[in-house]
């Protein structure tokens, strides 16, 4: 006797459809309470070893490092500004008197019609290495700053040091962007112009990307921001690497709390931050913030000791010549040690939308089979009549065999980022043959007229000779054929 056969069963059954308000509201309150206290039931965040070969506070920065991010600061601090004179144009002079090996270019966006800037793209390649793989420092400060540049000056330091460190297996990639555009478009136009723009990049492999910028003076800790748009993160392993290598130096550190990140990633709070563009190509990266309650030049952190710290942070990735094999993959940071894990938050999200799922059970279109049927069929005829044929052109070449039609774009496994303007001229292509076009009005006097009614004639004439070349070749005597042949002719 099965199931819907057993008494007991179906009475049972009955018993909590008839208390499901009940029931359900129980687990609500459950859930919720659930979610409150569930910053006190956080796990330690721990880096998994297995990934990197190197420990915290390994940096090789010397005191000839030292003193040169001390020249470069006073050398920006008492720069004489030219009228009109851009920044970029200074920093890209400076890392060319540093070395001329390092491969800058400076590169135009454009905000709207009038106004534009321009961005700055430096790679410091590997000596002894196969090349086919970077990591990307994003250097975000305001151009018109003229007497803070910590951001600015960290990473001019990080090149000078990275085109004598001879252990690199990676490129590293510099890129200055303004900080005070909106939406960090000078992150978003590197991505389209680095990845999408030309082919030569498309065989170089990014591993991770970090940000680094300051909004304070005198920053007195940093602030890792990590959430991004649609729920993306990056590895938690990339950013406990930084935190250990921060740590060691004494650096404080602070992230947003767990319910503080919860409604960013709710909100998309954090939809300014460039490091959300690299997520969107599934290279890890976040964004660390030099930030202070009260400015206090006595407070400030050692720029120095934060230089080491990244030093030893991209270091450390040289090692890794796979991705990252963190088992974490969707977290909330509680403090910068310990975090809630999918494994954790999962349970009060499904508690406190049962009453909202046991209502939905107890409603009419399930208790009444028909309708449920019915509105299951409608829901698959739906999906069937509007996603159906784009899914089929886009996966299956023989629709167009089958169609008999020419295929002009490609299917998803040949679709190629570098190829986007081809496909785009193809799109223009396909509109402009598609396009109705006024018939035009033929007199029997008109000159096009008479000439393609003769060339028709000619046409007809030709398809005669052909028909009558084929009933020749079947006669058996061949002198008789050549000579009907080349009289034809």
């Amino acid at each position: 006797m099965g199931f819907s056969e057993n008494p007991t069963f179906y009475l049972l059954i009955d018993k909590i459809i008839r208390r499901s308000k009940i029931i359900g509201l129980t687990l609500s309150i459950i859930g919720f309470f659930y979610f409150c206290v569930i910053d006190k039931i956080d796990k330690k965040a721990e880096l998994d070893a297995r990934s990197f070969a190197q420990f915290p506070g390994n940096s090789t920065l010397t005191k000839d490092d030292e003193d040169f991010l001390n020249e470069t600061k006073y050398y920006f601090e008492n720069y004489k500004y030219e009228e009109r004179e851009h920044v970029i144009d200074i920093v890209h002079d400076y890392i060319k008197r540093m070395s001329s090996l390092v491969d800058t270019k400076k590169c135009e966006i454009k905000i709207n019609d009038k106004v534009k800037d321009y961005i700055l793209i430096s790679n410091v390649g590997c000596k002894f290495c196969n090349n086919i793989e970077n990591l990307i420092v994003v250097i975000n400060f305001d151009y018109k700053e003229r007497k803070y540049f910590h951001s600015l000056v960290v990473g001019l330091t990080l090149i000078n040091y990275f085109l004598n460190a001879n252990y690199m297996s990676k490129d590293i990639i510099f890129l200055f962007t303004n900080k005070e555009l909106l939406y960090s478009l000078g992150v978003k136009n590197f991505i389209e112009h680095y990845y999408y723009g030309n082919t030569e990049n498309r065989k170089v492999l990014t591993r991770s990307s970090i940000i680094i910028e300051f909004e304070s003076i005198y920053p007195s800790n940093i602030e890792i921001n990590y959430e991004s748009l649609n729920g993306m993160l990056p590895n938690q392993d990339l950013i406990l690497l930084l935190r250990n290598e921060l740590n060691h130096y004494n650096i404080p550190m602070k992230t947003d709390p767990v319910y503080h990140a919860i409604l960013n990633v709710a909100l998309e709070k954090k939809y300014e931050k460039g490091h959300i563009y690299f997520l969107r190509e599934n290279i890890p990266s976040f964004t660390i913030t030099g930030v202070s309650k009260v400015p206090l030049k006595r407070k400030m952190i050692n720029l120095f000791n934060f230089t080491k710290s990244l030093q030893s942070f991209l270091r450390s990735q040289s090692n890794t010549h796979e991705g990252f094999c963190h088992s974490t993959n969707f977290y909330f940071f509680n403090t910068i040690k310990k975090y809630v894990p999918i494994s954790l938050y999962v349970f009060c999200v499904y508690l406190i939308c049962s009453y909202c799922i046991l209502k939905l059970i107890k409603g009419t279109i399930f208790r009444n089979y028909v309708n449920f049927i019915v509105g299951i069929y409608m829901y698959i005829i739906t999906i069937l009549t509007i996603s159906m044929p784009i899914y089929l052109f886009s996966t299956n070449e023989k629709i167009y065999d089958l169609i008999k039609s020419e295929k002009k774009l490609p299917i998803c496994t040949e679709w190629h980022p570098d190829n986007f303007n081809k496909y785009k001229t193809d799109i223009e292509y396909i509109n402009k043959e598609n396009k109705l076009v006024k018939p035009k009005v033929i007199h029997s006097d008109d000159e096009d007229f008479m000439d393609a009614k003769k060339k028709k004639k000619v046409i007809e004439i030709i398809h005669e000779i052909n028909e009558m070349e084929k009933d020749l070749y079947l006669l058996g005597d061949e002198k008789f054929k050549y000579i009907l042949k080349n009289t034809i002719g």
